[in-house]
């Protein structure tokens, strides 16, 4: 039996749900800052650029972090980073719920940022690892939802823990996310483990160095595609509601409850594509990634262009197929490593990938909107799903050579 297949599949998926609920309440910590800006702002005094720079400070620090943290990965293993990761997240949030200033909730959504920052490319990292590669599928479609059940469940969950005639009652959500994220820790510490055993694991870090994964051009060429593809993603669900509003003259509360079924339909879209991934063989999971990422260039182009009786229609079909492309990026990742080593390389470039797509979408998509109106965004969007294309087109074909070097050199 191969390294990622010494874990039994009761074992695997023990430690992957694990990993995954605790994703979960990471998605919540990075997320929760939008479910409690209407306190947050009256609380600390505070206008929304004051909020849009404590949801930013954590993208900025991920950006720095993907590369480094990625190495650090491929020497000591995943495990340790995300034990502190958790003791990160911890200490962010308790700080978070205590700072009696804006600059200190800054600071609490730094330390937060770190925390995530080392979450994000460890957990699929230690992921990968329980399951050989034809079935990382569905863990890995599971996984691929974290964010976005993040982000649902801080909605849902704010509503119950907060008063929102107490404006400082947002610390609430804090405090709950400390007991959730600390729980698991402790689960994670006694149930999770590698799985590959430790000497064997050190041996074969000498072999192959940090560099050797970074010069990996699959793994770049993947990165990209996602960097791109989630320019378009993030200007869609962020903006969705605001087109809504100002061009469809739906009402506020309606164009809430439309955004929140393509949310949830995402994580729905998430379970899907794992299960299909079960049925694929892995090296056709390249192809698979180019047709889902063909689809979603189709959505962004429709994102701002349909009319009022094509709402329910439009949030349904992007909230399902949305979801495949990230989910299919994170069971491919780990293929596009030199070596099983070196899978925490890969998945830092993807972080990285991932972050910058956000920080570039959050900066310009709103100026675009803004300054040059809807149709402007419509050609953006257009010309950013034919470069994702084009860069997965690369993508697949950069991984068929190297299949086909592998194959070469086994025989």
């Amino acid at each position: 039996m191969n390294d990622q297949n010494k874990t039994s599949t009761s074992r695997a998926w023990l430690c992957a749900l694990i990993i995954i609920f605790s994703g979960f309440f990471f998605g919540m910590m990075i997320k929760k800052i939008a479910g409690t800006a209407a306190l947050l702002m009256p609380a600390f005094e505070i206008g929304p650029s004051s909020i849009g720079s404590l949801v930013s400070a954590i993208s900025v620090l991920c950006v720095f972090l993907a590369l480094p943290i990625g190495g650090i990965i491929a020497k000591y293993g995943a495990r340790k980073l995300i034990m502190l990761a958790f003791v990160l997240a911890i200490i962010g949030n308790v700080m978070g719920a205590l700072a009696p200033t804006q600059e200190m909730l800054f600071v609490s959504r730094v330390i937060e940022g770190a925390g995530f920052g080392i979450f994000a490319p460890a957990a699929p990292s230690l992921i990968a690892s329980y399951f050989p590669p034809e079935k990382r599928g569905l863990p890995m479609g599971i996984w691929s939802t974290y964010v976005g059940t993040g982000a649902f469940l801080v909605l849902v969950l704010t509503n119950v823990l907060v008063d929102f005639n107490d404006p400082n009652s947002w610390a609430n959500v804090w405090w709950f996310i400390v007991i959730a994220i600390a729980i698991l820790a402790i689960l994670f510490f006694i149930f999770v483990h590698p799985a590959t055993p430790e000497k064997d694991a050190e041996d074969t870090k000498d072999k192959h160095s940090f560099i050797q994964g970074i010069k990996s051009l699959p793994s770049w060429l993947l990165a990209a595609s996602f960097m791109i593809y989630n320019c378009g993603f993030i200007a869609l669900t962020t903006f969705m509601p605001t087109y809504l509003k100002t061009v469809l003259m739906v009402d506020p509360a309606s164009a809430n409850l439309y955004t929140s079924v393509l949310t949830f339909l995402l994580i729905v879209g998430g379970f899907v594509a794992g299960f299909i991934l079960k049925k694929i063989k892995p090296e056709n999971k390249p192809l698979f990634y180019l047709i889902s990422m063909i689809c979603s260039g189709i959505i962004f182009s429709l994102s701002f262009v349909y009319g009022s009786n094509m709402i329910i229609a439009f949030s349904v079909v992007a909230g399902l197929v949305l979801q495949f492309v990230p989910a299919i990026m994170f069971n491919n990742a780990p293929d596009t490593a030199p070596h099983p080593a070196l899978v925490g390389v890969a998945m830092g470039i993807m972080s990285l990938g991932q972050n910058l797509g956000g920080l570039i979408a959050g900066t310009f998509s709103g100026s675009i909107i803004e300054n040059f109106g809807w149709t402007t965004m419509t050609f953006t969007l257009i010309g950013i799903s034919i470069l994702a294309i084009v860069v997965t087109v690369l993508y697949v074909f950069s991984m068929k050579r190297r299949n086909q070097r592998v194959a070469a050199n086994k025989e």
